[in-house]
């Protein structure tokens, strides 16, 4: 979600500043790039987006001509972006409310979880300093006391050195404050709580309040950098020798500069193996002689001779510099590899039909500290989500259980130091029927139902004992409850009550339940555990719940409203430019 809602960020600029320039058929096409980033579901990077457009319109504004015409270019911009995304966002708004996201982030469990480490800042100018956090084993990596979580958020910061040290010279150039003030904003904020008063600025700035992890921050540091860069080598072709002299003096300095922290960061820390010591000279060996070669590109730039040369040379420098060090980022697994069931499965089938209780996730580190291959590992593990797609169902997995009902995030919590604990039953009332590990578990309530290994993670499956009520059951006994249809957005239940009671559906009692007994309305409720609860009289009765997220058609409907005002936009523009 991060990776495709920061993809729409570059062009959401370029759109902005072509609907500034002279309207048209970008003020449409901006509104629906904005409602595509919506639409990828984060909302740090739609809310940094729109803060970026927001403020340089309105200081467009406040010092501009056509103030009237440009004003109603960005009114037409956000009205056409929020209404197109209010099928996510009207739906998201009545939701969260209702979760554990619903209220303040804590500040520094969530709000500034994973901030960027200053000395993480030396991976701008040498990529594996720190070691490499993608490899598939731990002893490749020793940088993880510099990460919140023992292992970085963005796990690739470096940008090279032509960049970092070429943008200075866009300061003259249009846009080219604004492009470094980006650049540098992004990678302070980036700081996080490493940053002193970033507490302060967070409570202060009502934009921050719906973020988390600000290592995230470091992607508007390093457009604001890439677009410096171009600015840079744009004004590169006009400038006089003396001032390129000059800029030039100025890089060699950061060069030198740049050297001395990377001599600095190159001490090894204590407990560093040889292995690694050796990793992290040839990172810092590497990064200098990257440096050597953007100062040399730099000194082309003196020559009249030579500056076209050294601006064409300067893209493509940059861009095997910085491919060379990511081209690991595009690795992907075979597709037999990654289409091939769980062995898992094969042995314990049950599985496919129980609530499962992932507790691997509380041992993430474990799939990385072997030889094999982490990602076969946790597919084997049934490491969420990873399968969903063999039809495993996850009765209290973490992400799950954050997004959904303050109550689900408890019962998570309950079922998880319960069977941890040696005593099941809360797992057991919120109907689960199944607990993955990594290694054994000696609990009273757990019978080993497979046992599987992959590289040097050993993998247990556990069935509950005695196993769960039904999904739907009565309380209190003494009523036939039977399944009749079962869908994501559809239960069917058929009751046969000597008495007046409830029955109790192991689904959420969120909003947007509707009940009908006997073809009649009922109210649906939620038992102590925030389940689905709905009242039946005695005899004989056929009870339908139904799921629809509130706000849907409201959104729906509103984003056909921004569709039909975005062609519109568009035809008239059309018609514009053709008179």
């Amino acid at each position: 979600s991060l990776l495709l809602a920061a993809s729409w960020t570059p062009w959401i600029l370029l759109g902005a500043l072509a609907a500034w320039r002279r309207g048209g058929r970008a003020v449409p096409l901006t509104g629906l790039a904005i409602a595509a980033q919506a639409l990828a579901c984060e909302p740090t990077m739609l809310a940094c987006t729109a803060a970026v457009v927001a403020a340089g319109w309105i200081a467009g504004l406040v010092r501009g001509e056509e103030r009237r015409a440009r004003l109603a270019r960005g009114a037409a911009i956000a009205a056409i972006a929020g209404l197109v995304s209010a099928v996510q966002l009207v739906p998201a708004a009545l939701w969260v409310p209702h979760t554990d996201r619903g209220a303040a982030l804590p500040f520094r469990e969530s709000a500034a979880w994973w901030s960027l480490h200053p000395e993480r800042l030396h991976e701008l100018l040498a990529p594996l300093v720190h070691g490499n956090a993608m490899a598939d084993r731990t002893a490749a990596f020793w940088g993880g006391h510099l990460s919140d979580a023992g292992y970085p958020y963005v796990p690739r910061l470096y940008l090279g050195w032509i960049p970092l040290l070429l943008a200075p010279l866009a300061w003259r150039a249009r846009w080219g404050k604004t492009a470094l003030a980006l650049g540098a904003g992004g990678f302070v904020l980036a700081l996080g709580h490493h940053l002193p008063g970033y507490e302060g600025i967070h409570r202060a700035v009502p934009l921050l309040w719906i973020t988390r992890y600000p290592e995230k921050f470091t992607l508007f540091g390093a457009l604001g950098i890439a677009t410096a860069l171009a600015l840079a080598a744009s004004a590169a072709r006009g400038a006089r020798a003396a001032r390129m002299a000059a800029a030039v003096t100025a890089l060699f300095l950061l060069a030198a500069t740049g050297s001395l922290a990377l001599g600095t960061a190159g001490v090894p820390p204590s407990g560093i193996t040889p292995e690694q010591e050796a990793l992290r000279s040839a990172a810092i060996l590497r990064a200098l002689a990257t440096g050597a070669a953007a100062a040399a590109i730099g000194a082309l730039l003196l020559s009249a001779r030579c500056r076209r040369a050294a601006v064409v040379l300067l893209p493509l420098a940059a861009l095997l510099d910085v491919a060379s060090s990511t081209r690991e980022v595009a690795r992907t697994r075979p597709a037999a590899d990654d289409s091939r069931p769980p062995r898992i499965l094969a042995e314990a089938p049950g599985l496919r039909e129980a609530e499962v209780l992932p507790l691997v996730e509380l041992r993430p580190d474990a799939f990385f500290l072997g030889e094999g291959d982490p990602r076969a590992a946790m597919q084997e593990a049934l490491y969420p989500y990873s399968g969903l797609r063999w039809g495993v169902r996850y009765g209290a997995a973490d992400d799950v259980a954050r997004t959904m009902s303050v109550a689900s995030a408890r019962r998570r919590r309950a079922a998880i130091e319960g069977i941890l604990g040696g005593s099941p039953d809360a797992a057991r009332s919120s109907g689960i029927g199944a607990v993955v590990s990594v290694g054994e578990l000696r609990r009273p309530g757990l019978r080993e139902a497979a046992r599987v290994r992959s590289g040097a993670v050993e993998i247990v499956a556990y069935d509950l004992v005695p196993p769960p009520p039904g999904l739907v059951r009565f309380e209190g006994g003494g009523a036939r409850v039977a399944w009749v249809e079962r869908a994501p957005h559809r239960i069917e239940v058929s009751v046969d009550a000597p008495e007046a009671g409830a029955i109790v559906v192991a689904r959420e009692a969120v909003p947007g339940w509707s009940a009908l007994l006997d073809g009649r309305t009922a109210a649906v409720g939620g038992d102590p555990l925030g389940l689905i609860r709905v009242e039946v009289p005695a005899g004989r009765h056929a009870v339908v719940l139904r799921h629809a997220p509130p706000g849907l058609v409201i959104g729906l409907g509103l984003g056909l409203l921004g569709l039909a005002a975005a062609a519109a936009g568009l035809v008239l523009a059309a018609r514009r430019a053709g008179a």
